[in-house]
């Protein structure tokens, strides 16, 4: 759940970004988890959602989702369109990992931006995806730096 006033809009790193309505100063807390608006699943309910649902639905759901710790997190508030950078990400996971902290001041207007690879599971369709970019793999690599 975000606890900072954003808004979204188009990202010049990908698609559309999350971007702060606020000045945030440095070790503020911008999302923490909440399962009134973060959804958790096990990799068994995880699986089972798959089985029941149509191919494009579930794809959908992976593409807004992120695995850590062999757990599948949905984000339902805006936090899901959290762009990936690894040279300036200005927001970082807690020792918790139930939380997200600014890493240092962000303006009002800037976007918000995280390290996917400092947080999710190796095998993390984005995780994957980003390496597969780095590694010069051929798929589709969304949340990542021109």
């Amino acid at each position: 759940m975000l606890t900072i006033k954003t808004y979204l809009d188009r990202s010049p790193i990908h698609g559309i970004g999350l971007f702060a309505k606020q000045r945030i100063t440095a070790g503020t807390l911008v999302w923490e988890f909440s399962p009134t608006v973060d959804l958790v699943y096990s990799l068994d309910h995880w699986n089972e959602l798959k089985a029941g649902i149509t191919d494009q639905s579930f794809a959908n759901l992976v593409r807004l989702s992120y695995k850590e710790d062999g757990c599948i997190y949905f984000c339902m508030d805006n936090a899901q369109f959290m762009n990936h950078s690894e040279t300036r990400d200005n927001v970082v996971h807690g020792a918790s990992k139930n939380e997200m902290y600014a890493v240092r001041d962000i303006e009002k207007g800037e976007e918000l931006l995280c390290n996917y690879l400092s947080y999710s599971d190796p095998d993390d369709f984005h995780a994957r995806n980003i390496v597969n970019k780095y590694n010069g793999g051929i798929g589709l690599v969304r949340n990542i730096e021109k």
